[in-house]
């Protein structure tokens, strides 16, 4: 793989795994807890309404400190003007109503985990995702050994904390507390009935890291990643305006609605391109009620109609499928014949 791409994956990647999740202090839920004074944990608090159990967050860190640091060890010199005052943290765990630890409830974004690699790693692009995952299950071994009996305490959770920047190498500077001069602090958020995980890491760095190891290979992806140098203005280029409203470009079929929304000229040409030409990847620009869904749903019709014709040729259901057996589990899985995944299709808009 040349030397742009790679970088450009690089950049992908880390930028995928540099994610931060925040602290919401305006949910009435959350709640901060300082080892000041007689603080309470709310599971220890009588009066408390226990819900469905508790989130802790562990590590406070200012995202503005964040930033610096990441600034730093890239050795940049850019500097920030507006700064925000939210919060990130460390890890996060579950505690039950009755304050007890939640065993393998242990949560790292990843960005915890390769801070205290930055600027140290010449590999780290290499193989992070399994250093990470080795590290992840190491700490949720220790976490259920360690906690998983009785209820969470504030000295608890204050060990949790050391164990976890003395496992992940984090820099202890970031802590919240470290910089304002008090022993402690955490978060708890007050958890309701079917509550959503408060974060997820990204799934597209793990497929990244896949690519940067295997290579670009010759589908969409390389064309995203090394981009074209060739643009045509095809208003200007009869040529070319010829040579896609052909009728043998157009689609036999359209997407069922009032003979008022017929495509325009520039839309039935757009259509046709993408059907038709070899490139993967197609990009439709233009304002609000221009008409992009419009093309959009053509687009769709000329795919089911193109599909379902493929399907046909097939003399049993079953011989348009073959049979794979998944790398990760026992049951066997079911790819379409290529015939009939080559109508496959991504969309993805940006507002």
């Amino acid at each position: 793989m040349e030397k742009k791409s790679k970088n450009i994956l690089r950049a992908w990647w880390l930028t995928e795994l540099l994610q931060m999740p925040t602290i919401d202090d305006k949910d009435s839920s959350m709640r901060h807890i300082q080892r000041e004074g007689l603080s309470k944990l709310p599971w220890e608090e009588k009066q408390e309404d226990k819900g469905e159990g508790y989130y802790v967050f562990i590590g406070l860190t200012p995202l503005k400190s964040m930033m610096e640091f990441i600034r730093d060890a890239f050795r940049s010199q850019e500097e920030f003007h507006q700064y925000t005052n939210e919060k990130t943290f460390l890890a996060l765990i579950k505690v039950g109503a009755d304050g007890s630890y939640e065993r393998g409830s242990l949560q790292i974004p990843y960005i915890s985990g390769i801070l205290g690699e930055l600027g140290k790693s010449q590999n780290l692009y290499d193989s992070y995702h399994t250093t990470f995952q080795n590290m992840h299950n190491d700490l949720q071994i220790v976490f259920n050994e360690n906690f998983g009996k009785g209820s969470i305490s504030l000295d608890v959770i204050q060990y949790m904390l050391e164990t976890l920047i003395q496992s992940m190498n984090y820099p202890e500077s970031l802590i919240v507390n470290k910089q304002k001069g008090y022993l402690f602090e955490c978060v708890v958020k007050k958890l309701k009935k079917n509550e959503m995980p408060y974060f997820m890491n990204s799934f597209y760095s793990k497929d990244i890291e896949k690519v940067l190891s295997n290579g670009l290979g010759k589908g969409a992806l390389k064309q995203y990643v090394k981009g074209t140098d060739v643009k045509t203005d095809i208003d200007e280029n009869r040529v070319l305006l010829t040579k896609w409203l052909d009728p043998k470009y157009i689609s036999p079929v359209r997407w069922p609605s009032p003979d008022h929304h017929l495509l325009t000229t520039m839309q039935q040409v757009a259509v046709n391109v993408i059907l038709h030409d070899e490139q993967f990847l197609h990009s439709v620009n233009g304002p609000p009620g221009t008409g992009k869904t419009t093309l959009l749903k053509d687009l769709f019709a000329a795919n089911i109609y193109n599909r379902a014709k493929a399907m046909s040729a097939f003399k049993k259901p079953y011989d348009a499928f073959k049979p794979i057996k998944s790398e990760t589990e026992s049951r066997k899985g079911f790819r379409p014949h290529e015939s009939i995944a080559k109508y496959g299709m991504v969309v993805s808009s940006s507002k």
